[in-house]
């Protein structure tokens, strides 16, 4: 299972974002697109980077994160859409609240290509209301 962000989750101004803890309002600044780590962020940037983060890590599938974190979709491949949706929907909402800084998660919108799911949603922050699309492969 790929999972693939659309880039406008990325900023294209090449701002750096941070990989963080999952708490942690300080991070590590990322380069996404050039692989590179370089000085710390925080506030919305760091927000951005968590959700980006979680949302690309399948739950329970890497040792360097506890079993709770991440996006667990590996199970869904080959499921019917109606009940891949309600899962994602069930399933993100989950994932990205764990973060103190996430307060709800809403307004689910699914679309299906071949083998691509896209959604988009929104996070409430307490900084702003994020726009967040995000496409699947193989599901």
């Amino acid at each position: 299972m790929n999972l693939l962000h659309f880039d406008t989750l990325l900023p294209e101004n090449g701002t750096i974002l941070g990989v963080n803890e999952f708490f942690a309002d300080k991070s590590y600044g990322l380069l996404w697109q050039k692989g590179q780590i370089r000085g710390f962020v925080d506030g919305l940037d760091s927000i951005v980077q968590a959700i980006y983060k979680i949302l690309g890590t399948e739950k329970g599938a890497f040792l360097i994160y506890s079993d709770d974190y991440g996006l667990g979709v590996d199970d869904l491949v080959g499921l019917n859409h109606a009940i891949v949706q309600s899962e994602l929907k069930r399933r993100i909402r989950e994932a990205l609240t764990k973060d103190k800084r996430i307060f709800e998660v809403n307004d689910f919108c699914f679309q299906s290509e071949k083998d691509r799911l896209y959604v988009k949603f929104t996070v409430e922050t307490k900084e702003k209301v994020l726009d967040i699309d995000w496409r699947f492969e193989g599901l």
